[in-house]
């Protein structure tokens, strides 16, 4: 994802899913410099990659502990105001999953579209 060249992906992309990796945000890594690490940068790239393409539909998915840094982040994904912006956490077991850890997904919905989901609380 670090090494390709944006303007060769597809311009009429409808759907965009990225999972960033979870090191630098996991419970279990300590001292970690969170959104310094760089392996981080690959949720800035993503960022990058929706302003550059604008889906209609954005979802990113992490580890819960992305949420100390959620701040910081949320004023990356504001930086696309064409986008509504909305958190949901899940926890894998109420999917069917056995492992129990819980994720969270970000999802923007470009504002072409419209607030899609009448209980769906939008942060941007």
């Amino acid at each position: 994802m670090l090494r390709r060249d944006r303007s060769t992906l597809e311009r009429d992309t409808v759907l965009y899913d990225c999972g960033f990796p979870c090191q630098p945000f996991s419970l279990l890594h300590h001292n970690s410099r969170l959104l310094d690490e760089p392996q981080a940068e690959v949720f800035r790239e993503s960022m990058r990659t929706i302003y550059s393409l604008e889906p209609l539909i954005c979802i990113l998915e992490n580890v819960v502990g992305v949420l100390r840094v959620w701040d910081t982040m949320l004023r990356y994904l504001k930086k696309h105001t064409r986008y509504y912006i909305g958190r949901l956490i899940i926890d894998p077991v109420k999917l069917g999953d056995c492992v129990r850890r819980r994720r969270v997904y970000i999802l923007m919905v470009h504002k072409l579209l419209g607030p899609m989901s009448q209980g769906f609380v939008f942060l941007g």
